[in-house]
């Protein structure tokens, strides 16, 4: 009834209705006609009632946006139907058409490239992961310098198999060939690199040895430069960690060459744990040799974050002589070294050394310590505060020097230890 002849109702056709109201007094208050505040503005001042019901859907009218015409787009009948068969919203439903074609535009942006890599997790199969992969061919090192498309490159790389990850091992090797523009400096670049280091490190870590031969070589060929850069260090210690043992050895080389370099570097230093943890004996002993030869390195190395862990781990690694020809060196600047906690846990660690022999220092039991700090940074080692075990109190040790020293706290000490504490936590 929304036509012009809405305003001429006859009062016969509203008798039923008006008997039936007062019969249901329920009925007759919903039915009844809107207010004059709420009266439609198309309908005229002195038209019934039934006209201004009529006139109120034609006045909301225009504020419909009216149905298109045109065809869907690609993709959203496939998306559409996803949703409802998962019964997600559109933002977290995803399906492999719907980007297809689109994976590089996508890469680019924060919430597109999210959106990828969910496809390639949720792919049914790996041709479905191999055919969005396959769209960033030709695309490697934009990608790989994209502050969002080196996740799409990570991921790409972990959820496809070895083999489909080719086509990035070859853009990168034939950068080198190139020199041109962006490309130059190849694989070295792409190690030094904030971005392209991580994806250097899941080609490493996913990829067939065989795949990675050229690539690894390239990195030994500048492996000095690496160990000491601030984001190379990452890719160098995955290589001590997915490496062949051929490949290993030859990096453990060139930092057994540069020791005395190496152990004074911050970023090298975590080089150096990592071929002291993964290396061949033979090599984690010449590496560890080289170190200690070189006077006061190991003290400087023991006083920092970062050596501090080379520092026990390359102790552990030296054969008897040397390791006593160590503990001498250090003891001879002990007061200095214990200046620091991660001395002081060194100092520690080389007495539980000193005073089992033969025995493995992970094996050893760990004791109450006297001071939190000797031990609250590192995981590695669970025996940084050892000088309580029995094993530790040879004549002549570290720990036994240690304890002769100690003074016992007086009664305000640990009062005056906990309100220093809860003051730094209030401010």
């Amino acid at each position: 009834r929304a036509d012009g002849g809405a305003a001429n109702i006859a009062e016969g056709d509203r008798l039923p209705t008006l008997l039936s109201e007062q019969g249901n007094p329920r009925r007759a208050r919903k039915q009844q006609p809107p207010s004059s505040g709420a009266r439609a503005r198309g309908a005229p001042t002195g038209a019934p009632s039934g006209a201004r019901h009529a006139a109120a859907p034609l006045a909301a009218a225009p504020m419909l946006a009216p149905a298109s015409t045109a065809p869907p787009a690609p993709g959203c009948a496939q998306e559409a139907m996803g949703r409802a068969a998962a019964g997600t919203s559109g933002a977290a439903c995803l399906c492999g058409g719907s980007i297809t074609g689109r994976v590089l535009q996508l890469s680019r942006r924060p919430d597109g490239c999210r959106e990828v890599q969910r496809a390639l997790e949720d792919a049914p199969d790996d041709m479905s992961r191999e055919a969005l992969t396959a769209e960033l061919k030709g695309h490697v090192w934009e990608s790989l310098m994209s502050p969002y498309g080196n996740f799409v490159l990570q991921k790409s790389i972990a959820t496809t198999r070895p083999q489909s990850a080719q086509f990035i091992i070859d853009e990168l090797l034939a950068a080198r060939a190139s020199g041109a523009g962006a490309s130059v400096g190849g694989v070295g670049r792409a190690a030094r690199h904030k971005f392209g280091c991580r994806v250097l490190q899941r080609l490493l870590e996913y990829c067939r040895p065989y795949q990675v031969v050229d690539l690894v070589q390239q990195l030994l060929t500048e492996a000095f430069a690496l160990c000491r850069h601030r984001y190379g260090n990452y890719v160098m210690q995955h290589l001590f960690e997915h490496g062949t043992p051929e490949q290993r050895h030859d990096l453990a080389e060139a930092l057994r060459s540069n020791a005395s370099i190496v152990g004074s570097d911050p970023h090298a230093c975590a080089v150096l744990s990592k071929a002291l943890t993964y290396g061949a004996v033979e090599d984690r002993a010449a590496l560890a040799t080289s170190l200690a030869a070189q006077v006061g390195l190991l003290p400087r190395m023991s006083r920092t974050r970062y050596g501090h862990t080379a520092a026990k781990l390359a102790l552990q690694a030296l054969p008897r002589p040397a390791l006593e020809s160590a503990q001498r060196q250090m003891l001879a600047v002990s007061n200095r070294i214990r200046t620091t906690r991660y001395g002081r846990s060194v100092m520690t660690y080389m007495g539980c050394l000193i005073g089992a022999p033969g025995a493995d220092p992970d094996a050893l039991p760990p004791t109450e310590v006297d001071d939190f700090d000797d031990c609250g940074e590192d995981e590695d080692f669970n025996i940084d505060d050892c000088e309580e075990d029995e094993e530790c109190m040879a004549p002549g040790s570290v720990a036994v020097m240690r304890q002769s020293t100690r003074r016992a706290p007086t009664p305000a000490e640990p009062a005056a230890k906990a309100a220093s504490k809860m003051q730094a936590w209030s401010i």
